[in-house]
């Protein structure tokens, strides 16, 4: 990787990892290239240094094995997410930690936070109770196509929640996957 050193590369829009790489390569790519948008396809990674990096749009998305090959999101990542509008596809997180991270966005008074989006696909069947539990909210839409929710801080900052049957990154529905998009107003 040290040849990446040895260039300079003019400004890079949109960069895609579609082969098995390592994460220091992608993040370096990334710094090298000064790339806004980053695409990565069928590549099994640890998520969390890439969530942190200064980035426009993030697309991850698995193989066709979707069964194996899911990207693990904890708690944690989402904080220190430094990504404006974030999309992944077969994500793995638990309710209990979508829930701690929407409690302690509404109790932030934090003005600045990056993210104006969060999709995520979720191949396990998750409950908008459960991860609403403790927050106040109000219902704008739903059961028919899923349920939208808005969550109003103290700041009036806003946070719409939709939470639907999901799609298989082709537009196909996929009948036992959930689609989460947080859209921050």
């Amino acid at each position: 990787m040290a040849f990446l050193n040895t260039f300079i590369f003019p400004k890079c829009q949109i960069l895609r990892f579609e082969k098995e790489c390592t994460n220091e390569f992608i993040e370096q790519c990334v710094s090298k290239l000064s790339a806004e948008h980053v695409k990565v396809e069928n590549i099994s990674i640890d998520i969390s240094k890439i969530l942190a990096l200064n980035l426009k749009s993030l697309s991850l998305k698995t193989g066709i094995d979707y069964r194996e090959n899911r990207f693990e999101l904890k708690l944690e990542d989402l904080l220190a997410l430094n990504i404006a509008k974030l999309r992944i596809h077969l994500a793995s997180i638990t309710e209990r930690d979508l829930n701690r991270f929407l409690k302690l966005w509404m109790m932030s008074n934090h003005r600045f936070y990056r993210p104006k989006s969060i999709q995520l696909n979720l191949m396990e069947r998750i409950s908008g109770d459960r991860i609403l539990k403790g927050i106040r909210y109000e219902i704008l839409d739903g059961p028919r196509y899923g349920f939208l929710y808005r969550l109003k801080r103290a700041d009036e900052k806003e946070l719409e929640v939709s939470i639907r049957l999901g799609r298989d990154g082709y537009g196909v529905d996929f009948d036992h996957s959930i689609e989460i998009i947080f859209q921050f107003l």
